[in-house]
This record gives structure tokens, sequence and C-alpha cells, in this order.
């Protein structure tokens, strides 16, 4: 296990939260929720969708997705680091709102 660390600062918080709105309101058709056997959900490159398993976390996982869309390079470990990074730097009203945006998307 690898001991990579990421922390985001408030500011970089607010820029990743705009980027994830904007990609909840004008791309919610690529995001899908369904059932998936072994894990919380995926992201494809080819596709640029996104599919969450609605049984699981789905704030994380969809982060962690999108997080793979943003950083294509990045290996799973530096992913969830990233995805650590910005779970815990989040307000109570930043998650509102991106709930929010995704129930009217849905």
């Amino acid at each position: 296990m690898s001991n990579y660390t990421q922390t985001y600062s408030k500011k970089e918080i607010t820029s990743f939260i705009r980027r994830f709105h904007y990609h909840l309101r004008h791309h919610s058709d690529e995001i899908y929720f369904q059932k998936i056997r072994g894990m919380c959900g995926f992201y494809d490159y080819g596709t640029g969708e996104i599919t969450i398993d609605y049984r699981k976390d789905i704030l994380s996982t969809l982060i962690h997705e999108f997080l793979h869309h943003i950083y294509p390079d990045s290996c799973e470990t530096e992913i969830q680091a990233h995805e650590r990074s910005v779970i815990n730097g989040l307000s109570r009203r930043q998650v509102r709102n991106i709930i929010k945006i995704l129930a009217g998307n849905l």
C-alpha cells in the first residue's frame, strides 16, 4: 500500500466543486445508477460515462469516479487520496448543493 497523500486548500476544494457542479448539470446524461457486482462504481475513459452502484456510498463514489475523469493518468492510489481530501474538505453546504443538483438532474 502506498503512502500517497493529498491535501486540498479551501480554494482548491471550491474550484473542484465548481467543476464538479458543472459536470453534474451539463453531463448528467453520462451518469448512470445501477447495480454493479464487485465495485462501487466505474469511469469509462472511452465515453466519459460514470456508473454508480446506488446501493453504495453515492457521494464518495461519484466524486471518486469524477476524479478519474479529471485526472486520467493518475493511479488508483492517487485517486483515492484525492477522494479522501475532497470528501474531508467538503462543507455541509457543499454536500447539500451536490445532492440538490444530482437529484434535480435525475
